[in-house]
């Protein structure tokens, strides 16, 4: 599988269109329907991860539009789901801790969730 364009830019518009171009053994070139993806207030969500690579407590900073619970998953590489915790998030900005002395060396995703939205970013475990 090749990327041919990946781009990050946090101040994109509430609907973002997708198209994908398929390129054939033979060279031929193909496209896919358009898709249309309404991402509500995305610029408002963020979710840093600190320190990365991190060795025994990972924190998380959330930034929320409203208050309210959430889930807090690591998985591994295969998406086996290692820890999950729930916290209460506020308003704006929040912080979360998560112990993850008892995991291996290696890369891992840490999911965060809640009822609207659904933030994840890869970190490395020393």
């Amino acid at each position: 599988m090749q990327v041919f364009n990946q781009f990050a830019n946090t101040n994109l518009p509430n609907t973002i269109y997708y198209r994908l171009e398929i390129l054939d053994k033979d060279g031929s070139k193909t496209y896919s329907s358009i898709v249309t993806v309404t991402v509500a207030n995305s610029a408002k969500l963020r979710l840093n991860i600190y320190p990365n690579p991190v060795s025994t407590t990972l924190k998380a900073q959330i930034t929320t539009l409203k208050a309210g619970a959430a889930t807090i998953i690591i998985t591994d590489a295969q998406g086996k789901i290692l820890v999950k915790q729930s916290s209460q998030l506020a308003i704006g900005t929040s912080q979360v801790s998560v112990d993850i002395a008892n995991l291996a060396g290696g890369n891992y995703l840490l999911q965060i969730s809640g009822t609207d939205f659904h933030l994840q970013q890869p970190f490395i475990k020393e």
